[in-house]
């Protein structure tokens, strides 16, 4: 009996070695795994970084080449004339951008100075046009007298009813009745009748300031004067433009596009001839006299323009087609 329990024992030990053996063996294993895991994801992270770099190096390299091909581009004939061209339209667009800032300008002086110049009395009748037209005050007046006649008509056919429900008509005298009928007839007609009256009367007042010539021949003769009436237009009203081609902000905005297109080094082709707007002639329309002054200095010769605007630049090369 004690041999078999010796004997179950050492198999006992022997399991117990065994599987600390095993147990050591996966805990080797596991460690040989994090490593591997470990060098596995600093390799990748390297490559990552390496890709990165030459990713990097490549865009500095493509960089490099594309300054280099652009100097060098700089440097023929097609990359000077382009540069030239560029310094031209960029002085032409200031040129356009002041004689903007310029017309504007003017005309918030010019409706400014026609404002002041309105004698103040034609300043009232413009003023109280509209409220002579709307007649607000008579409107509401009809309104609230429409409102007191209808809750006058309501209380007159509630009493009417309840007295002739419960039989009343013949329980008081005929004075009782007349009475009655007045005290609930008469205030309802007379609501009506204010109604009608205040809506007539407010159209007859209407009707009387239409006819009433006097601000519309004001009215023409400010439009005569100035080309616009200063009391009717806002602080920055600009009448009209100052140069005759609606097509002239699509023009510039090519010129824009194309002084940005550098890297894409234009062949002269496609260079825009440039010119300064050609200005409308001051006797085509009606405007106040610093207005036309203004046209006619803009129909001037571009270059003595662009001298008086831009002291400082020469414009020997800008074109116009005045």
């Amino acid at each position: 009996m004690s041999n078999e329990y010796f004997k179950a024992m050492k198999n006992v030990e022997r399991l117990s070695e065994e599987s600390a053996e095993q147990l050591a063996e996966i805990n080797r294993v596991n460690k040989i795994n994090t490593v591997a895991n470990v060098a596995a994801a600093v390799n990748s992270s390297r490559q990552v970084a390496m890709q990165a770099e030459q990713l990097e190096l490549e865009r500095q390299r493509a960089e490099a080449e594309r300054h280099y091909q652009l100097s060098m581009w700089r440097q023929t004939a097609d990359g000077r004339a382009y540069f030239q061209w560029k310094a031209d339209a960029e002085r032409l667009l200031h040129v356009f951008q002041v004689r903007q800032e310029m017309w504007v300008s003017a005309w918030s002086m010019e409706v400014e100075r026609a404002r002041q110049a309105v004698p103040p009395e034609e300043v009232k009748r413009f003023k109280s046009r509209a409220g002579q037209l709307r007649q607000i005050p008579l409107l509401v007046a009809a309104l609230l007298a429409l409102l007191i006649a209808f809750i006058s008509v309501w209380i007159s056919v509630y009493a009417f009813t309840e007295v002739s429900s419960n039989n009343g008509w013949g329980e008081g005298t005929i004075a009782d009745v007349i009475l009655f009928v007045i005290l609930f007839t008469l205030p309802t007609m007379f609501f009506v009748a204010l109604v009608v009256f205040l809506v007539a009367y407010r159209r007859s007042r209407v009707r009387r300031f239409k006819a009433d010539t006097r601000f519309d021949d004001e009215r023409a003769r400010r439009y005569a004067h100035w080309g616009f009436d200063p009391l009717a237009v806002s602080e920055d009203y600009v009448g009209f433009t100052w140069f005759e081609d609606e097509r002239v902000h699509e023009y510039l905005g090519s010129i824009h596009n194309l002084i940005l297109a550098e890297d894409t080094l234009p062949e002269p082709s496609r260079l825009i001839a440039l010119r300064l707007p050609k200005s409308k002639e001051g006797n085509s329309v009606v405007a106040p006299g610093q207005i036309i002054d203004l046209m006619q200095r803009f129909q001037e010769d571009p270059r003595a323009a662009k001298r008086s605007e831009l002291p400082a630049q020469d414009s020997t090369n800008l074109v116009s087609d005045e």
